[in-house]
């Protein structure tokens, strides 16, 4: 049974005539009677009462008209959402668009866009332009909007929308160091693994990257605050010059955040002769939590010092961490290793000393949580170093331009920033450690 015979037959019982059917089709009545005549004969039923008044359905034909209505009526809808869909009246078109593109080009059009066609619905993915040509081969996305150079293949056809040129402006300290891999940075390893590297000194692997971590550490430091829970961080040593006393007052009260005045005069001219000598330093910085209570973290995969350790060796510069007595634990004896516990005045827990730097098994115990992040010198010194160009040929370097001689005072609030996000991300996951913290949060 063909669907025309059932369109035929919507037709006539909507119509109750042959003739107005036949007109409705641009067919004619006889065609109409005998497609009519063969459908109730393969239905085994009479379906329509013919009479000089017209055709009225039987009670057969009035149950299927309900059915075959329905039908007619989604298929008219899905032809006019075609239609209206070519006519961009409404639908979705999907796009895949690389970052530049997307903001020298496309976002200014998609404005205009929207108002001509309101109904048309975008969805705009943001890739590389590697990654959008992949998307469009694999049919995920309908065009891509992208720069070039980039590789595709046929049957996609590339067309220039909008040229132009990236230029960059700086002094040529900067425009140098495109051709050779600098010491110390990530020039090279990026090359290795993307192909191309960003030498303009805002990339991924740059300071101007933790903009975001200060940002976000902010809004958990003062969420924090409010459960009792504060940190304070501060340089602890810079090359060999450490810090012998501690005045919380005193870390705003110098550049490089040290807690002791006294250290700090001799860091800094330490860090003169650095500068003079066309070199950089080094340090340590030290982060105390206090007000954790005990339980939180995890014995496992979700460790509260291996996550401390992975959000604070994210930092670009950092190159060391450890918490408590760390490294020193491995010339220390189990005996003195040990934080005895015991009972205080209000019957609560507490440890003697704070080997373990506040974390036992992976979960805080309840007292100050203490690590330190060591900071590498600053990669870029005048100083002749030894290097390849792109080239693969040996070459001898010194790179000028403005860099300070030292990461460590910069660094201090992203290590705070990247701590306080760790541990209100650490609480808020042990919320769920117990059915009745969720009954009651719930309940309440």
């Amino acid at each position: 049974m063909t669907l025309d015979y059932y369109r035929i037959f919507f037709y006539v019982a909507r119509y109750k005539s042959f003739s107005k059917a036949a007109e409705a089709l641009n067919n004619n009545q006889p065609n109409i009677t005998r497609y009519m005549n063969i459908l109730e004969s393969e239905l085994g039923c009479k379906l329509l009462i013919r009479s000089h008044k017209g055709v009225k359905l039987t009670p057969e034909g009035k149950q299927l008209y309900d059915h075959v209505a329905v039908a007619m009526a989604q298929l008219t809808t899905g032809e006019n959402e075609l239609i209206r869909n070519k006519s961009l009246e409404t639908g979705i078109v999907s796009i895949g668009v690389s970052e530049t593109a997307l903001r020298l080009f496309l976002l200014p059009k998609l404005e205009k866009f929207h108002k001509k066609y309101p109904h048309v619905r975008l969805r705009i993915s943001n890739h590389s332009a590697p990654q959008a040509v992949s998307a469009l081969e694999k049919g995920l996305v309908d065009f891509a909007v992208i720069t070039t150079p980039v590789d595709y293949k046929k049957p996609l056809h590339m067309t220039t929308l909008y040229p132009f040129k990236e230029i960059l402006i700086c002094g040529k300290d900067y425009s140098e160091i495109a051709s050779y891999y600098r010491p110390g940075h990530a020039d090279y390893t990026f090359d290795a693994k993307y192909g191309f590297r960003d030498y303009r000194g805002g990339g991924r692997s740059s300071g101007r990257e933790t903009i975001g971590r200060v940002a976000a550490g902010a809004i958990a430091a003062k969420i924090l605050k409010q459960l009792s829970i504060t940190l304070t961080t501060y340089t602890k040593s810079i090359g060999a010059i450490r810090i012998s006393s501690f005045d919380a007052d005193t870390i705003y009260n110098n550049p490089l955040y040290m807690p002791d005045a006294d250290a700090a005069k001799k860091a800094e001219e330490y860090l003169e002769k650095c500068l003079s000598e066309s070199d950089s330093a080094g340090g340590v910085i030290e982060c105390i939590i206090d007000g954790v209570p005990a339980g939180i973290g995890d014995p496992v995969f979700e460790k509260l010092d291996a996550n401390l350790a992975k959000a604070i060796l994210s930092i670009g510069a950092v190159k060391g961490f450890e918490i408590g007595d760390g490294f020193d634990v491995a010339l220390a004896k189990g005996t003195t290793n040990n934080d005895s516990f015991y009972m205080t005045n209000d019957h609560t827990v507490a440890k003697s000393t704070n080997h373990s730097g506040g974390v036992l098994g992976g979960m805080s115990d309840g007292s100050k949580i203490i690590f330190r992040a060591a900071i590498k010198p600053t990669p870029s010194v005048a100083s002749i170093q030894k290097t390849v160009n792109k080239s693969g040929e040996d070459i001898e370097i010194s790179i000028h331009g403005r860099h300070d001689p030292i990461i460590v005072p910069r660094a201090v609030v992203v290590v705070e920033s990247m701590a306080a996000l760790t541990i209100l991300d650490a609480m808020l996951f042990n919320m769920s450690a117990k059915m009745d913290n969720i009954c009651n949060f719930y309940k309440n």
